[in-house]
């Protein structure tokens, strides 16, 4: 699949877990184990969306600078004041991760209930 600006050749692949990063439940070993299979297949165009755990993420989470439209998406996020951590999740594989930082968006409740902030 082609874009007009270029950037997007590719299709990507987003994965939401409230397990990302966050040892919580059964499904977290489930995640961390096809991780690998998933980063061989797709690369960099897999990322995984989860709930940022500061306890959980000083263990397994490396923060790095997101580029192409990745940095779009988190500016995007940041100037609506939410606060996302993008970087690797340091499970074999060690597949992109945006980290949502939950309390940081209550104040939107509203407006996206109404889907105020989508138009």
């Amino acid at each position: 699949m082609a874009s007009q600006s270029g950037l997007l050749d590719f299709p990507l692949l987003f994965e939401c877990s409230w397990e990302v990063a966050n040892k919580s439940g059964g499904i977290y070993t489930v995640l961390r184990s096809k991780v690998p299979v998933t980063v061989d297949e797709f690369g960099d165009r897999y990322c995984l969306l989860g709930p940022f755990v500061q306890h959980m993420a000083t263990i397994e989470f490396e923060e790095i600078e997101p580029k192409d439209l990745m940095a779009v998406a988190v500016s995007k996020l940041r100037s609506s004041g939410i606060n996302v951590h993008y970087g690797r999740w340091l499970v074999a594989g060690t597949p992109n991760v945006l980290l949502f930082d939950l309390g940081s968006g209550y104040h939107n409740l509203g407006s996206w209930r109404r889907c105020e902030i989508m138009s």
